[in-house]
């Protein structure tokens, strides 16, 4: 169980100390900053990977996506 959990635990103690270097150097809105770039980052490369996956352009998945429903990849 420990093995899982520290994938749990982990994170949450190795965080304040990554979140801190940047606030020490470059002041506590930097972290606001990284974290606007890592979730625009993150909302561009989700919409370019997943496909569409709403019912209401697909059907019963018999039809493809068409205009802004398809992925740049799929």
């Amino acid at each position: 169980m420990d093995i899982y959990q520290s994938g749990l635990l982990v994170p949450l103690s190795i965080g304040p100390i990554v979140g801190a270097i940047p606030a020490e150097y470059l002041g506590w809105r930097a972290i606001f900053w990284l974290l606007v770039i890592y979730g625009g980052t993150y909302l561009v490369i989700m919409n370019i990977v997943l496909l569409e996956t709403l019912r209401s352009p697909v059907g019963n998945g018999s039809l493809s996506t068409k205009g802004i429903a398809t992925s740049t990849l799929g």
